[in-house]
């Protein structure tokens, strides 16, 4: 059983950049961001890895987190270096 439940939350785990949000579906749902509400990033380190936190600029806002199983490509790297780091 714990089998297929870690071969669904592979599956599911999804992040897509859309011309004016970033989304991430995973297993509970689809999380979205719009660019113009991104304050900034921000790097932490979890006992699972790395990931990348999107802080929006209102708090009302949830931050999404970006985790590092993702697999990416050039063109979300190059997004990601256009958002402020808040770490630095």
């Amino acid at each position: 059983m714990s089998g297929i439940l870690s071969i669904r939350i592979y599956w599911k785990r999804i992040l897509r950049l859309t011309a004016d949000t970033v989304e991430v579906e995973f297993m509970y749902g689809l999380r979205s961001l719009n660019y113009k509400t991104i304050l900034g990033r921000r790097s932490k380190a979890t006992q699972y890895g790395r990931c990348t936190v999107l802080v929006p600029n209102d708090k009302r806002l949830r931050k999404m987190v970006i985790k590092e199983g993702f697999i990416v490509d050039d063109f979300y790297r190059n997004w990601l270096t256009t958002i402020p780091d808040l770490d630095a």
